[in-house]
């Protein structure tokens, strides 16, 4: 197509501020920052990185960002939160609510006080494990404080992760999130109740049915093998979940078996309806 400016032909160009560009350069440089896409590409490769853009289709990450702000999400209730690794990564990837975090062991709990300083809108709930009655429970203490739970680990656990062995018991009182969330559930709009607790999920579940008619989701770490004693697995777990009113919306990958690549634990996020 030819274009022509005051009456003069001009050839293939396109014209932008007044002046024409040779298409061919145009296809030269799409050409070069293809070619150094590719490179780029390759080196990332060559080192096991894989880059790619960040998009809800296909990371996890960007997916529960854009399901939070989509329910409008204005309160985070984070129920096992260790040394605040969620809470954290929530605050740092577009979350602008408010997050209450509950953890009952000392040693992280002493730094959750600290890392929560930065943040305006994260505080830290009154040491206490939560299950589905108030009382006191001994707390297993694993090696790595992840693994920590009110159960104690399977062999097959042990087998997976030797750092799950337990090195100590805290006894903490136990009580029921209805008790102690009541407060904060009351100022929100649209709650959201995250479980991490290594096989108590069930537990802190059923201690919270005062309050799950108002949550508007969850995302609840579910297991595929018996990972701690009496545990329920994925079945169990979404059956009941479902009778709760809540409907599975993506997985998410919590702990994968390097060799066979076979999923271990997963967070099941879920929406009402």
């Amino acid at each position: 197509m030819t274009r022509s400016i005051r009456g003069e032909a001009l050839g293939p160009a396109i014209v932008g501020r007044g002046e024409g560009v040779d298409v061919s350069d145009l296809h030269k440089m799409t050409d070069l920052r293809r070619t150094g896409r590719q490179w780029l590409r390759s080196i990332l490769r060559s080192a096991g990185i894989q880059a790619r853009r960040l998009s809800p289709y296909s990371d996890d990450r960007a997916a529960l960002a854009a399901m939070l702000a989509h329910a409008q999400v204005d309160l985070i209730l984070d129920v096992g939160g260790n040394v605040g690794q969620y809470a954290k990564d929530r605050l740092t990837n577009g979350y602008t609510g408010r997050i209450v975090t509950f953890e009952p062991l000392s040693a992280a709990r002493a730094v959750l006080l600290r890392e929560c300083l930065a943040y305006p809108h994260w505080q830290i709930a009154e040491r206490c494990a939560l299950g589905d009655h108030d009382g006191v429970v001994s707390m297993n203490v694993s090696q790595n404080s992840v693994a920590s739970s009110a159960l104690s680990p399977t062999n097959a656990h042990l087998e997976l992760s030797a750092q799950a062995i337990e090195v100590g018991t805290e006894v903490v009182s136990m009580v029921r999130l209805d008790h102690v969330a009541r407060q904060f559930v009351a100022a929100s709009r649209a709650p959201f109740l995250k479980i991490d607790v290594q096989g108590f999920e069930e537990q802190v579940l059923l201690g919270s049915t005062e309050i799950l008619p108002r949550l508007v989701g969850l995302q609840v770490e579910l297991s595929f093998i018996p990972l701690y004693d009496g545990q329920k697995l994925f079945p169990e777990m979404c059956r009941l979940i479902n009778s709760m009113g809540f409907t599975l919306h993506r997985m998410i990958p919590a702990w994968i078996e390097p060799k066979t690549g076979r999923w271990l634990q997963a967070d099941g996020v879920f929406f009402r309806g």
